[in-house]
């Protein structure tokens, strides 16, 4: 049964993770949403413990570095959920105003983004 709230959009953005107890870790934020995320990291998280992602957005035409804080909700061998504390964070709406990558030949391509 879904339980999430509003739309999840597929990304692919590298995040930098901090967990409670310190721990540091980097990962891929693979969906995203108004209300939580799903990355997939090595990190090893516990239920119900704050995470703060850390990443990139653009701001008046520059990047400028965000932190989202919210509580992992779910563990896999593959990653974490995260429900975010505030509704609808200003750094995940930049992350969801951006047009979505677009396909080539069955390559994500994301505009401005030079390589592999």
């Amino acid at each position: 049964m879904e339980h999430r709230w509003g739309h999840r959009r597929e990304i692919d953005k590298g995040v930098r993770l901090k967990l409670c107890d310190g721990r540091t870790g980097f990962g891929r934020l693979r969906n995203l949403s108004v209300t939580g995320a799903w990355i997939t990291t090595d990190l090893p998280g516990r239920p119900l413990s704050v995470v703060e992602v850390g990443f990139t957005r653009a701001y008046e035409n520059r990047r400028v570095l965000a932190h989202e804080s919210g509580m992992i909700v779910r563990i896999a061998w593959h990653g974490l959920a995260v429900e975010w504390f505030e509704f609808a964070p200003a750094g995940v709406l930049a992350l969801l105003a951006l047009p979505p990558p677009r396909l080539v030949t069955g390559r994500a391509v994301v505009p401005g983004r030079v390589g592999k």
